[in-house]
């Protein structure tokens, strides 16, 4: 049997171009991470989610309104900085989350990611912390927090 013969350039590895880059001489360098100290703090973002009135969903038009997220954020204060080691099990990101709020909600951790909107930074969602009311006190529990094995400091228990 014979073989294909290729009409078109191949597609290069994607892991690839994340490794290396083109300096301007041309050629290809690898990648240096720009953070320079890794005890820095890192800056969160806390979201209140709270499901949409009834008035709100209302205001969407019937179209839009199958697709619609019955999910409202509301904007905790502003981002904080915080030591990496206060957010680097989920434990400890649900009891730090759980002090910094201090009333049963539903919460959206957000962090800052290499995506860049019109103020240079972007904020994305890296876990949500549900905060409920014991006898004992405030306890929180924190769930979907996969994306924060992205930083360097985060370790799974």
């Amino acid at each position: 049997m014979g073989r294909g013969k290729d009409l078109k350039k191949r597609k290069t590895r994607s892991d690839k171009k994340h490794r290396y880059h083109r300096n301007r001489a041309g050629n290809l360098v690898p990648y240096v991470s720009k953070r320079r100290d890794k005890n820095a703090p890192v800056r969160i973002w806390l979201f209140e989610m709270r499901p949409m009135s009834y008035d709100g969903y209302r205001n969407w038009t019937p179209k839009l309104r199958l697709t619609l997220s019955r999910t409202v954020f509301y904007p905790i204060g502003k981002p904080i900085h915080v030591d990496p080691a206060f957010v680097s099990t989920p434990e400890r990101l649900a009891g730090f989350v759980c002090n910094v709020v201090g009333y049963p909600c539903v919460v959206q951790v957000r962090m800052c990611c290499h995506s860049k909107n019109s103020f240079r930074v972007s904020y994305k969602k890296r876990a949500i912390v549900k905060i409920v009311e014991y006898e004992e006190g405030l306890r929180g529990v924190a769930s979907e927090y996969s994306k924060m094995s992205h930083y360097w400091f985060w370790r799974r228990r």
